[in-house]
Formats: structure tokens, C-alpha cells, sequence
């Protein structure tokens, strides 16, 4: 069973033993966890944002106990935790705000999807085409009796669509001519081109009617940064009224305790006064009655402290760090 030890100003987990973690591992927290944290708690609670804000630390701050203390104690670790320790790894371990952190990420990349339409492109052509022809010569003088001529030709485009619907494009082609016609006086031959278009729509597809992808994929993305930002509230309110609960159920814990030694002293005493006759029997049923009490008061304290425990745990996921 799990122990809870009280420590001021923070509570300490007593957790069976297990192997310790390497030494120095860091848990980072992602920007935009914290981006989203501290633009939603406004200046409620500056020392909660500085909690939060802060760059990657070592949360989890391990205390071992000597080989005496594990004797008498039995080996188990301890766990001490701050208000601040426990808003930090509710943030980074907490599995809502785990799930939650990718729609953000996702609706961002659905921005950068609509705008691709928009990105221009550029087409090679390496080759774009190819030609071979052979032809009876009817001159001696040409180098034959046939004449072999070739082409070779390529070249590159270059298009893109803009977000108030004009469309343009530019292309560059050139070409190689080569013949064994011994009369051609430049051989070979080459040619080149630039050709470009424009295009605008002057009523269909015209204006911002083009960025509407756009529009709501920003739409979309503004929708899930706030709905993360919400559940990242839920859980730090969550967790800071956990944790206090957890710390007022230890207390209520210590109270009963002391309540319960008190009744069982009263109980001894009445029993040692009516040995020695100055006390009556039956004065010592009121005192064996308030003891059994307090004794279920403290059992009840202990079932709600662990119910408290577990709570806390299960926001701050706390299996990932034992």
C-alpha cells in the first residue's frame, strides 16, 4: 500500500522501491504547452506561471532513505512534491493534455495543406522530344546518298497560382538541330525560346473567394488552440484542488490519529482508576465507546486520504514517472 508523508511546505509520496532513474533525466515540456497555459491564466497567479514557464528542470525530485531508515521503514522511496511540482507534471504527463497537444499541431499543418494550392511548381523537361530522319540526297555534293538529320529539344515551365486568382506562367524551350549534309552551313544549329501567360478571372474565382481553404483551415486552427488551452486550465485547476485536498486530508488524518491516542490514554487511565477502586466500572464503557469511535474516524480518514492520493496520482498520470 502507498504511503503519503507530510512535509511542510510539501507532500512526499513513500512509493515501494523500485530501481532509481539515471540521474539528470529531464522531461521537456513542449512550447506550446506553456504558450497556451500562460496566455489563458492571465495575471490570475504569477507564481503558477513562473512555475509553468520555466525552462526543463528535473521534476522529480527523488529522497532515499538510509539503510536504517529501509530497516525500520521498510525499502520504499519517497516522493517529495510542491504545488509547483505537481502543476509541471500534471502538464507533462497528463494524458488529456498529452491527447489535446496534438490538435493544435494538426490544424497548423492543415493551414500549411491550404496553402499549398498556392505554391508554385516547376516543370523540366529533359528531354521534351526527340527526332531522327534519313532522306535520299539528290546531290552528291551533300556528303551521300542520304542526308541523316536529328533534333533534340528541352526545356523548363514555371506556374503558380495566386490567392486573388491570377494564374501566370513562364517557360523556357530550346532546341538542337544537327544534319551530315555538308551544305548546311551552320551545323548544328540551335534555337531557343521564352514564352510567359497571365491569366485573370474577371467574376468567377476572382478575389478572396480563392483563400477560403485557407480561412477555415486558420478557423479550424484558432478553434483547437482554444479547446487546448481549455483542457490545459481544466487540469491545472484540477490539480492545484487536488492537490490541497490531498494536503487537508493528511491533516485530517494527523488530527484523528492524535484524537484516537487521546481516547485510548483516557481508556487506560479510567481502567488503572477502577483497579484501584476509585472509579466505578461503568465509567470506563464511555471511554471504551469514544476510543472505538475515533478509531473509525480514523479509518475513515485513511480511506479518504487515499482516495485523495489516487486522485492526485491519476492527474499527474503518475505511473509514467515511478
Amino acid at each position: 500500500m502507498a504511503f503519503l508523508i507530510v512535509m511542510t511546505p510539501a507532500l512526499v509520496f513513500a512509493m515501494p522501491s523500485k530501481e532509481p532513474p539515471p540521474s539528470g533525466v529531464v522531461v521537456p515540456t513542449s512550447g506550446l504547452v506553456n504558450a497556451a497555459l500562460i496566455a489563458g491564466m492571465g495575471t490570475q497567479n504569477t507564481m503558477l506561471r513562473d512555475a509553468v514557464s520555466r525552462d526543463s528542470e528535473v521534476i522529480k525530485k527523488l529522497v532515499y532513505s538510509s539503510d536504517q531508515d529501509q530497516d525500520e521503514r521498510g525499502s520504499r522511496e519517497s516522493y517529495e512534491l510542491s504545488l509547483l511540482d505537481a502543476v509541471e507534471m500534471a502538464l507533462r504527463n497528463n494524458l488529456n493534455v498529452q491527447v489535446s497537444r496534438y490538435g493544435p499541431e494538426s490544424s497548423f499543418h492543415g493551414i500549411n495543406s491550404a496553402r499549398g494550392a498556392f505554391d508554385a511548381t516547376m516543370t523540366f523537361q529533359i528531354p521534351s522530344g526527340f527526332s531522327r530522319g534519313s532522306s535520299p540526297s539528290n546531290n552528291q555534293i551533300q556528303g551521300g546518298d542520304i542526308v541523316t538529320s536529328q533534333n533534340l529539344s528541352g526545356g523548363f515551365t514555371w506556374s503558380e497560382n495566386l490567392q486573388w486568382g491570377t494564374n501566370y506562367s513562364l517557360g523556357w524551350n530550346q532546341s538542337r538541330n544537327s544534319t551530315d549534309n555538308e551544305l548546311q552551313t551552320f551545323n548544328p544549329t540551335l534555337s531557343a525560346r521564352f514564352n510567359g501567360s497571365i491569366s485573370q478571372p474577371l467574376l468567377r474565382n476572382r478575389g478572396d473567394v480563392n483563400r477560403t481553404s485557407i480561412k477555415v483551415a486558420m478557423n479550424s486552427y484558432d478553434s483547437s488552440l482554444e479547446s487546448f488551452r481549455s483542457q490545459v486550465q481544466n487540469i491545472l485547476f484540477q490539480t492545484i484542488q487536488a492537490y490541497w485536498n490531498l494536503r487537508a486530508q493528511s491533516e485530517t488524518v494527523t488530527v484523528r490519529q492524535n484524537a484516537l491516542d487521546e481516547a485510548q490514554q483516557q481508556y487506560a487511565r479510567n481502567q488503572i482508576q477502577v483497579e484501584i477502586g476509585t472509579l466505578a466500572p461503568i465509567e470506563t464503557v464511555q471511554a471504551q465507546t469514544s476510543a472505538a469511535s475515533a478509531e473509525l474516524s480514523l479509518i475513515q480518514a485513511l480511506n479518504a486520504l487515499e482516495n485523495a492520493q489516487d486522485q492526485l496520482k491519476e492527474l499527474l498520470n503518475f505511473d509514467v514517472i515511478v
